[in-house]
């Protein structure tokens, strides 16, 4: 699979990077549309669930440390990939540092590790 990123102010060299993962309900996408992905909860291993279950309940996944799962998780997606989980879909916000990986979804109001 490959990924698809797109570049936004933010991180320099020096500074602290983070990473978000977001999500929103959503009906379930349309995967004849060119790029549209679907990544599969019950698929992903445990250290990345437990990534996706902090964004479902809180609605966000916010850390200034970036763990290889993030990135694993992040490699796994496209900027048109949704989430779905036991029957429900989701749209996903998937962002490292300055790089968006996936907006199916709204950006979050999510904290800033470099403020």
């Amino acid at each position: 699979m490959s990924v698809t990123a797109t570049a936004l102010a933010g991180c320099v060299d020096g500074m602290p990077h983070d990473a978000v993962v977001a999500t929103e309900p959503t009906s379930e996408p349309d995967t004849s549309t060119d790029g549209v992905t679907v990544v599969h909860y019950a698929d992903l291993p445990a250290d990345e669930r437990a990534i996706v279950d902090d964004a479902l309940e809180d609605g966000v996944h916010h850390t200034c440390g970036i763990p290889p799962a993030l990135h694993d998780f992040a490699d796994r997606v496209s900027q048109k990939s949704s989430l779905e989980r036991n029957g429900d879909y989701y749209g996903l916000w998937v962002r490292i540092s300055d790089v968006i990986h996936a907006h199916t979804a709204a950006p979050p109001n999510a904290p800033d590790c470099w403020l």
